[in-house]
């Protein structure tokens, strides 16, 4: 582990006069940046996803590193914000949001097309592809959905080494391509996958990794909490659409013991053992805007106020680790990954996801409502 932080730390050329700022700023003490109020926060996370540095006319940067500066765009990153925009649009009253949403859309299809992505990038690249079906009206986005969605079926049954938490969002997606399409084959291999990921699951409720996992905290069996808040975040949406109360218990077996760990401050470990022990004195604060998000789900499905009490712990963490008034233009409405800034999970980063789950979660909160909406199936076709 040592070696990868000096590697990492002279691959990210920490002694640079910005890179030394925020890292002096974290060294003081981490998350003491001025908290605000969510539509503050929201426009800050929103203009910086926007800025010309990093929505492109290819798509989305996947966000801003020490070592690269801004990052190549992605198609995942892309996938993932376009739900936001069509969201921001109508919350802070920028149509334009839902033009660069629509755009991006148009330029998914044709990457769907064309590439091949793992699984954890196809399932990212589905959200956008059925957010441009059902928010946007695309027809041809719903296409698209189907046929990477019948790709993805096939690497879950010939790949089984490439099944991990890292790729368990992607059910949810897969889900809902299954339910607009009406394929029921698609929904029955979903089904058994997310029992096989199930089966993993402790009596703690803690989700053990399996498969090929690319993200693990120091090399051990541990997964990152951004990947366990991916899976619980997919279990709770699957039964919601497919009305299984079975299921939202069994991802309610997690999210009850984080939220019983969860500091008053609202921070949670970077990652945790079976048994919900924390083995990491850092934040991943992309996972905490998550958590966030899956806590205020189980507030709307439940009623219960525990639930939106950790969800707006978590919320205030993460807006005491954006950079919401920097004078520095290029981070100037920056989420980090983790906190402190060179935490494991990625170190010397501010993701574009970061933002975006961290964009959701205020908005989600804001306004009492789900991103994306849910969208169930029924007899007299699809219903909001």
């Amino acid at each position: 582990m040592m070696k990868t932080l000096i590697h990492d730390t002279f691959r990210h050329r920490p002694w640079q006069p910005r890179h030394l700022r925020i890292m002096a700023h974290d060294l003081k003490g981490v998350a003491r940046q001025p908290e605000h109020d969510h539509r503050t926060h929201l426009k800050a996370a929103i203009d910086w996803l926007c800025n010309r540095e990093s929505l492109k006319r290819d798509g989305l940067s996947s966000g801003w590193t020490f070592a690269a500066g801004w990052q190549e765009t992605s198609a995942a990153s892309t996938g993932m914000v376009i739900e936001t925009l069509i969201a921001a649009a109508r919350y802070l009253d920028q149509p334009e949001l839902k033009q660069e949403a629509a755009r991006l859309a148009d330029g998914l299809v044709d990457a769907a097309r064309r590439e091949d992505f793992e699984l954890a990038d196809a399932g990212a690249v589905l959200q956008g592809l059925l957010a441009g079906h059902t928010q946007l009206g695309q027809a041809a986005c719903l296409d698209a959905a189907h046929a990477l969605s019948l790709k993805m079926a096939q690497q879950l049954s010939n790949r089984a080494d490439q099944w991990g938490l890292h790729a368990a969002a992607s059910l949810w997606p897969m889900t809902r391509t299954g339910q607009l399409a009406g394929d029921s084959h698609l929904l029955e291999a979903v089904e058994t996958k997310l029992h096989a990921m199930l089966s993993q699951q402790t009596p703690s409720g803690w989700l053990q990794p399996s498969g090929n996992e690319k993200r693990l905290f120091a090399n051990n069996r541990i997964p990152y909490l951004h990947d366990v808040a991916s899976s619980l975040r997919a279990c709770l949406e699957i039964s919601v659409l497919s009305n299984n109360a079975s299921l939202r218990q069994r991802a309610d077996s997690a999210l009850r013991p984080l939220m019983a760990a969860q500091r008053q401050d609202g921070w949670l470990s970077g990652a945790y053992d079976d048994g919900w022990a924390p083995v990491s004195t850092q934040a991943c604060v992309t996972g905490l805007s998550q958590m966030a998000i899956n806590w205020l789900r189980m507030w709307q499905i439940s009623g219960e106020r525990n639930y939106r009490d950790a969800a707006w712990k978590a919320i205030a963490y993460v807006k005491r680790t954006q950079r919401a008034e920097d004078q520095d233009a290029t981070l100037k409405g920056a989420v980090p990954a983790t906190a402190p800034v060179w935490g494991a999970c990625s170190r010397f980063a501010f993701p574009a996801l970061s933002a975006k789950y961290f964009a959701d979660a205020l908005m989600m909160d804001m306004t009492n409502t789900v991103i994306p909406p849910v969208q169930l199936k029924s007899p007299g076709g699809i219903s909001r």
